[in-house]
């Protein structure tokens, strides 16, 4: 008789354990996105995990439900120079606020494609209407 109780008590204890969910680790990534000057930017993509989000009009951005483990964050947004870094996560939330380099512009009309070209062609034009007879 004593062995039936052991093996139902058993048989309850471990359909016990399979009902109860287990709590599995998760953590939550949030920050603001920033430029040089401290001001916030807006619509920037942050790739994490697989996964993207875009920056609000704070420059507010959030992750949650990631699990332990090490993951690369991507920051991009047309302007500025992309920014990425490692995170590891083991239990813990993590805040990253990111500064954003502005990409070097330089010189509108030096950069522009095909410049030399059409201004060549608009001298050649001037020329003609303009020469002496």
């Amino acid at each position: 008789m004593r062995p039936k109780v052991l093996y139902v008590f058993a048989v309850f204890i471990l359909s016990f354990l399979l009902l109860v969910p287990t709590a599995s680790a998760t953590n939550t990534l949030n920050g603001t996105i920033n430029n040089t000057y401290g001001i916030n930017v807006q619509n920037a993509r942050i790739d994490f995990n697989s996964n993207y989000v875009i920056s609000d009009s704070n420059g507010y951005y959030n992750f949650s439900d990631i699990q332990n483990g090490s993951y690369v964050i991507l920051i991009r947004q047309i302007g500025y120079i992309n920014s990425s870094q490692t995170l590891t996560f083991n239990n813990s939330d993590k805040v990253v606020n990111v500064t954003l380099s502005e990409k070097a512009m330089g010189n509108a009309i030096e950069d522009t494609p095909g410049f030399e070209g059409i201004f060549a062609i608009i001298i050649i034009i001037s020329a003609y209407f303009f020469r002496r007879k």
